[in-house]
């Protein structure tokens, strides 16, 4: 026996050593109860973490391999009960009548074998109840024998060992998450601070009064607005005028996640969840906790994911793909769409409840078209960002290309007009003799901007010899490439707005040779 405790002692030397080593906590809790169960004349032992009102197995030794999927529902076993409810080991003898929780869970045996002896004990990490540690005998009196300064001491290695665990496992999770945290806030970019708002129109003065009122409340905002009118400023700015700004704000194109993931996009996924999943992974709610999270394109998100979503906003509570546990989470909802979504419903392709919990309070994003001199307001704006871009001289709009952007309807809004003057600038800078440090100054013909209308109806002289697949093609082609432009790329936009099938307007633009 003596020298059965010395290796079981220098497994724990051992356990306590590879404390410094990369390994999940399921193992180093199965490696703290394989070295542990040598020190006492035990048949089985388990780790049990609790959570909630149930205690869940994270390590055992000599019971079945299905006592792990297991989960013990602690008021149906009195035992547990006991063991939580003192602060001293407490001893099951034989003659015992409350019921073993690991009655027939013993390896290798049969199922209706009963176990004789039990010990549990009580874990705490930093005074709070961590979970239980049970050892279990097949012999009757299996542990009177057991000297109480050695378990004491051996409590004692166990509680360190899974603070230690633990606080690990809360670094590595931290580290996760900031890693996570910041490629989201790369990829979207919303690590930026440029939230202002140009214009003093009274559409927008309204719409800035909108954003003061709403902004330090609880509640969810829906964003209404075309494509390119400015909606993920609207949301950056509630964000940053919210008590919420120390947090960060995490942004989720829904039009752009694919069906098949949006799930473990927006509520993460456990490892093994489905091929290809060979780690957990925090979905975006989880990243936005104690945050927001702006839904961008929120009509365009699956029927099945809407009735989630809707169960979040009504309990807070997530469940990452593939596990049966719940997180509750802190994250104020901000969604936006250029859609009606009161048509949506009424066509049954959006959710009515999740409708009128996202539109808590509406706020509309006014075209271009209603904002009037704020035109050239913006207009001003991007010339300055193209000359510090082009590193060129103060670009400027001569009088007729101011008289033109007035005039022009700007279908593509606030992106459309940036454009413009990115294309614009350049040209213009290009038409400058570089000798010659004058202004550069924008002029129609710079801007080369016409009536929307007029460019589909142009008409076009085809040659004779040109066949009509190819006139078509051609004609096919110019539209989808202006819609691309109005609507910044986004193929999902460029589909309803002519009217097609998403996939049949793939293929025809794989054909045309515009992908």
């Amino acid at each position: 026996m003596a020298g059965k405790q010395e290796q079981a002692l220098a497994d724990l030397a051992g356990i306590i050593e590879s404390l410094t080593s990369v390994m999940m906590p399921e193992a180093r809790f199965q490696q703290l109860l394989d070295g542990l169960s040598g020190l006492f004349p035990c048949d089985a032992a388990s780790l049990l973490r609790l959570q909630g009102e149930y205690l869940h197995p994270v390590a055992v030794k000599g019971l079945t391999g299905d006592t792990l999927g297991r989960c013990f529902h602690i008021e149906q076993h009195p035992r547990f009960v006991q063991i939580l409810d003192s602060f001293l080991p407490v001893h099951f003898p034989s003659d015992t009548l409350l019921p073993d929780p690991f009655d027939g869970l013993m390896a290798g045996y049969s199922h209706t074998l009963k176990i004789h002896d039990c010990l549990g004990v009580r874990l705490q990490v930093d005074g709070e109840i961590w979970g239980v540690m049970c050892l279990e005998a097949l012999t009757v009196n299996a542990f009177d024998q057991m000297k109480p300064e050695a378990f004491r001491a051996a409590i004692a290695i166990v509680a360190a060992t899974v603070k230690m665990v633990t606080l690990i496992h809360q670094l590595e999770d931290n580290v996760a998450y900031e890693h996570a945290l910041n490629q989201t806030l790369r990829d979207s970019g919303q690590n930026r601070n440029d939230d202002k708002i140009l214009g003093d129109s009274p559409v927008m003065k309204s719409l800035d009064q909108d954003i003061h009122v709403v902004a330090r409340s609880k509640l969810a905002v829906l964003i209404l607005g075309e494509t390119g009118t400015g909606k993920e400023l609207v949301a950056r700015r509630l964000h940053r005028l919210s008590t919420r700004n120390h947090a960060p704000m995490i942004q989720v194109n829904c039009a752009s996640l694919p069906e098949n993931i949006v799930e473990s996009e927006l509520f993460g996924h456990v490892r093994g969840a489905f091929t290809g999943a060979i780690k957990d992974r925090k979905g975006k709610f989880k990243l936005a906790d104690k945050g927001t999270l702006f839904l961008d394109e929120i009509g365009e998100l699956p029927p099945y994911i809407q009735v989630k979503l809707l169960r979040v906003l009504q309990t807070g509570e997530i469940q990452a793909v593939g596990s049966d546990k719940q997180t509750t989470v802190d994250v104020r909802v901000i969604a936006a769409t250029n859609r009606n979504l009161m048509k949506e419903v009424r066509e049954g392709r959006f959710r009515s409840d999740l409708y009128h919990r996202l539109s808590v309070y509406p706020i509309k994003a006014p075209p271009l078209r209603q904002r009037g001199t704020d035109i050239l307001l913006l207009a001003g704006y991007f010339m300055e960002l193209c000359r510090g871009r082009f590193g060129s001289a103060t670009i400027c709009l001569d009088d007729k290309s101011k008289q033109v952007l007035m005039n022009y309807t700007w279908p593509g809004n606030v992106r459309e007009l940036e454009h413009s003057i990115s294309r614009a600038a350049l040209k213009a800078c290009y038409d400058v003799n570089p000798e010659d440090d004058s202004v550069v100054t924008i002029s129609p013909e710079h801007l080369g901007l016409e009536s929307f209308d007029e460019r589909f109806c142009e008409k076009e002289t085809t040659p004779a010899t040109k066949s009509l697949r190819s006139t078509l093609d051609r004609y096919q082609k110019q539209i989808i490439s202006e819609c691309l432009e109005q609507h910044n790329n986004n193929w999902a936009e460029v589909a309803r707005s002519l009217d097609i099938d998403r996939a049949n307007l793939h293929r025809l633009a794989k054909r045309l040779r515009l992908k």
